[in-house]
């Protein structure tokens, strides 16, 4: 299946059965956007988890959404954590229905936790959440995975102060950082890979 096909194909799934509420996470836009993780972001994940070498790596997708689907056409080990079961069932049920329609059987529906998964991981694809939101879970994230790729995390006024908080926290962790700009998109967005 051609990955950026079932990318906007995943968001037009989401969007007919989405309820009122969870369609508003995504201003109401039936199309890829700037409130999801972009097709450069997890792209530059993927090929980020390929470098390193794991052998069938176990990805946490740390935030449901166009990424639970993406993760599952390339990874056979995949875990989505969301903190909304109302919406994370939504991403699963539209992850059913590609599943149906495309006949991508990696889209399976299993592996879905409500809450942060603490288990461990060789990488994770860390989106949670919104604002002071994204920092709840951060050190899980990197206690609990090999590489963690920090979405939204450049330097647009809104997203500076993330960027701040994953270099300053990553350095007094004593993990290494680097920009991911090859992750940059449409709405200049870009995150950080820490090791």
């Amino acid at each position: 299946m051609n990955a950026p096909k079932l990318y906007v194909q995943y968001f037009e799934t989401f969007f007919d059965l989405a309820t009122e509420r969870c369609r508003h996470f995504w201003d109401g836009s039936r199309g890829p956007n700037g409130c999801a993780a972009s097709f450069e972001s997890l792209l530059a994940f993927r090929n980020e988890v390929l470098k390193c070498g794991f052998q069938n790596p176990s990805i946490l997708d740390a935030g449901a959404g166009a990424s639970s689907c993406l993760l599952r056409l390339w990874f056979t080990n995949v875990t989505t954590c969301d903190p909304d079961p109302d919406y994370m069932g939504q991403v699963q049920e539209a992850n059913r229905r590609l599943r149906s329609e495309t006949k991508v059987a990696s889209l399976k529906d299993d592996r879905y936790v409500v809450g942060y998964s603490r288990e461990k991981f060789d990488a994770t694809f860390y989106d949670w959440g919104s604002g002071p939101q994204r920092l709840e879970h951060f050190d899980d994230a990197i206690q609990s995975s090999k590489l963690v790729y920090f979405d939204d995390a450049d330097n647009r006024p809104l997203s500076a102060w993330w960027r701040e908080e994953v270099i300053k926290l990553a350095a007094l962790r004593g993990r290494q950082w680097r920009e991911a700009k090859e992750a940059s998109d449409e709405f200049d967005r870009w995150g950080i890979f820490v090791r």
